[in-house]
C-alpha cells in the first residue's frame, strides 16, 4: 500500500501526463481493486478518465470507464455497473494491457454478474478470465479467480 501511495505521489509531482495516468491505472485502479477500496478506486478511475480527456492518452482509453463500472457494481448499482463495464470492455478496453489487468477486470465483472443473480454468465466470465491467464502466462490473479469461482 505504501509503495502504491508513493508511486501516485511521485507521478503527481512530475507533472507528466503519461506517468500520472499510468500510476493511476496500476498503483491506483489495479491496487485499489485488489484492496477492495471502492472509494479510492472511484477517485483513481476518475483521474484516468480526466487524463484521457485533457491529454488524449488513447492507451488508457476505457480504463477509467471499466473501473468505474466495477465501482458501481460493488455499490449496489449492479445493473448500471455491468452496463458501464460491458460498454468499455466490448469497445476494446482496456487497450495496450496484457493479461494481468484483463484477468482482474474479468474477475471483477464475474463477481458483479454473480451479485446480479447471473450465475451462469458469471461462471462463463470466470472461465474466460482463467483461459486468458493460461493463454498469456500471466498467473498473478489466477488463484483468486479460482477462489472466487468456487464461491459461485
Amino acid at each position: 500500500m505504501r509503495r502504491s501511495q508513493e508511486a501516485l505521489a511521485l507521478a503527481r509531482t512530475l507533472g507528466h501526463a503519461f506517468s500520472s495516468a499510468d500510476a493511476l491505472c496500476f498503483a491506483g485502479c489495479l491496487f485499489n481493486t485488489l484492496a477492495r477500496d471502492v472509494s479510492a478506486l472511484r477517485e483513481s478511475a476518475g483521474g484516468v478518465d480526466a487524463h484521457l480527456e485533457s491529454d488524449g492518452l488513447l492507451l488508457f482509453w476505457g480504463h477509467g470507464t471499466a473501473y468505474e463500472g466495477i465501482v458501481l457494481a460493488q455499490q449496489a448499482t449492479v445493473a448500471k455497473g455491468l452496463h458501464e463495464f460491458a460498454s468499455a470492455w466490448n469497445a476494446g478496453s482496456p487497450r495496450g494491457t496484457g493479461g494481468a489487468e484483463k484477468t482482474l477486470l474479468l474477475g471483477s465483472l464475474a463477481e458483479a454478474e454473480a451479485k446480479a443473480g447471473q450465475r451462469s454468465e458469471a461462471l462463463r466470465t470466470f472461465d474466460k478470465a482463467l483461459a486468458l491467464a493460461r493463454e498469456t502466462g500471466e498467473h498473478f490473479y489466477e488463484a483468486e479467480l479460482q477462489r472466487l469461482r468456487a464461491n459461485y
